[in-house]
This record gives structure tokens, sequence and C-alpha cells, in this order.
């Protein structure tokens, strides 16, 4: 399909358009700042947990490598969705930003950050995917390779 059957001069960006993008951005930059929160906490949640304020030894019943471990994707965990709720609270601002002043930079900033949120999105299910199929190969090798 050609690129200009996309575009026309018939597409408008109507006032009932305009309501539907005001209300998403609202709530895009509620569930942003929501996640910013938890991020923070999610990563000093991490940090408190495979450090443990010092004390040695075993701990909630993991040992040092297993709570390191832990720890540690807790705060992988906080970091992505760190980025992935600054990137929805940013759509959210300009585009409440862009409505408000009809502005075009604006409106291409939101339209950005909405991308950048779903390509991380749809990297993170490709991931979560592939770490599925991995695991259900491991489970039917190992089950497989039993003999009763």
């Amino acid at each position: 399909m050609d690129q200009r059957d996309l575009i026309t001069p018939e597409l408008t960006f109507d006032s009932s358009i305009q309501l539907h993008l005001k209300e998403t951005g609202m709530w895009a930059r509620f569930l942003g700042i929501t996640g910013l929160i938890m991020s923070v906490l999610i990563t000093i949640g991490g940090i408190l947990f495979s450090s443990n304020l010092g004390s040695s030894g075993s701990v909630y019943g993991y040992n040092e490598t297993a709570k390191m471990a832990i720890g540690i994707g807790y705060i992988v965990v906080g970091v992505i969705l760190f980025f992935m709720s600054l990137f929805l609270y940013r759509f959210g601002k300009n585009m409440k930003l862009a409505l408000e002043t009809i502005d075009q930079v604006k409106l291409d900033a939101s339209l950005l950050s909405l991308k950048q949120y779903h390509r991380m999105a749809g990297i993170i299910t490709i991931i979560y995917l592939v770490i599925i199929v991995l695991a259900l190969l491991v489970g039917l090798i190992n089950g497989l390779g039993r003999s009763y």
C-alpha cells in the first residue's frame, strides 16, 4: 500500500479525537507517575534485599549468592519499569501540552514517547516468550531423558 493512501486531506483531527487523546494523556500521566513511584520502591527493595543492611549468612532461607541474584533481578525490573513509566508520562504530558497549545512539535514528541513505550513492551514480550519456550524445551528434554 502506498503511504499516500494512508494520509489524505480527508483525515481530520476533530474535537472527539482531541477529547479521546486528552483523556488518554491524562490516564497515561497517572499511570506514568504511579509506575515511576513503584519502580523506585522496587529498586530500593532489591537493593535492601540483596544487601540486607549488612547482615551475613543465610537470611530468609537464602544464601548470599541467591540474595544477590534476587536483588539484582528486582533492580533490573525496577529500571525497566522506570523507563516504561517515563515514556508513558512523557506521552501524557506532551499530549496535554500539544492539545492546549496546538503545538505540532509537542504532538510529535508525545507520539514518539508512545512509540518508545510500545517498542519496549514488544521487546520485553518477545524476550519473555523466548524464555518460556526455552523453559518448556528444557523441561521436555529433562522429562524425556529420565527413565523410570
